[in-house]
């Protein structure tokens, strides 16, 4: 008896102390070395810029499910952009094609056809906010800024990305001219109901076109999300997780939910299903160029 309970005891022990462990070493703060680089250069955002971006935050380009949008939205969208950046279009190398109606993909030709070209993607739909103003600090679709942020949907998700690409080409091309590299610029309308019919059909519509690379939106920058570390950190997003739906169907007897059959339940058959059900996850091999010095 007292061996047994020696035994007992001593298992436990080694149970305690592993989730002391593991208590200890979850909590511990980064110990790698963080080097915090700051840019010689620091790019400024002048009131133009500013503003065109506060003007497409206010355009309510919701995705409430597939094929469910505010198309009306949409459509000023895509004049507020044609508009806004006309001198991008004008160029002789650029063109644009509407791709099913809504989604929007740039062509920049390159000087040098023998470089592949890459494509930078990013969406301007945005998910709902109704039934959710009173959590907002300002409308969701205001653009007020406080504090040095702006409030509205599709500030970090995602027409930032989009604005961004465009302002840049736009400084690129005035002080550049033509690039080397052909760039594909992809903006799909409809990111948030699954791109179905926005970057399927811009990946359609682009069919074999071997490219380079691909980048799409990524992570923002974060604050006090590692411990030890106190500045900003910028995420650098080099790999995203799918998503798989699967439907289960239990056909059974027949009868009335206040007396079910114990061994034959649907939730039962299902529960059990579910459980057994496992995903043997794998990790694609990203791109080398997000690991090269």
């Amino acid at each position: 008896m007292n061996k047994i309970f020696t035994i007992v005891f001593f298992i436990f022990f080694l149970f305690f102390l592993l989730l002391v462990y593991r208590a200890y070493v979850i909590n511990q703060p980064c110990k790698h070395e963080i080097k915090i680089i700051e840019s010689g250069s620091k790019f400024q955002i002048n009131e133009d810029i500013l503003n065109r971006f506060k003007q497409s935050l206010k355009i309510q380009t919701v995705s409430y499910g597939q094929r469910n949008q505010n198309f009306t939205a949409l459509k000023d969208f895509i004049y507020f952009i044609q508009k806004e950046y006309k001198d991008i279009i004008a160029k002789e190398f650029v063109k644009l094609d509407i791709i099913n109606s809504f989604s929007l993909l740039y062509t920049i030709e390159g000087s040098d056809p023998t470089l592949k070209p890459y494509l930078l993607a990013a969406h301007f739909d945005v998910v709902p906010a109704d039934g959710q103003n009173d959590n907002w600090k300002f409308d969701p679709f205001s653009a007020s800024i406080d504090e040095g942020f702006i409030y509205a949907r599709g500030t970090l998700d995602d027409k930032s990305s989009m604005l961004a690409q465009l302002e840049a080409l736009r400084i690129f091309l005035k002080k550049n001219g033509q690039p080397r590299r052909t760039i594909y610029l992809a903006y799909g309308h409809d990111e948030e109901a699954s791109g179905y019919q926005g970057a399927k059909s811009i990946a359609n519509f682009l069919g074999n076109t071997s490219l380079e690379f691909v980048l799409d939106e990524g992570t923002m920058i974060v604050e006090k999300v590692l411990k030890g570390l106190d500045a900003p950190l910028a995420y650098i997003s080099s790999a995203e997780k799918g998503y798989l739906t699967v439907k289960f169907y239990v056909n059974t007897t027949g009868g009335h939910s206040s007396m079910p059959d114990p061994e034959e339940s649907p939730i039962f058959i299902v529960s059990d299903a579910i459980s057994r059900y496992s995903i043997d996850l794998k990790f694609i091999l990203c791109t080398p160029y997000f690991f090269e010095g």
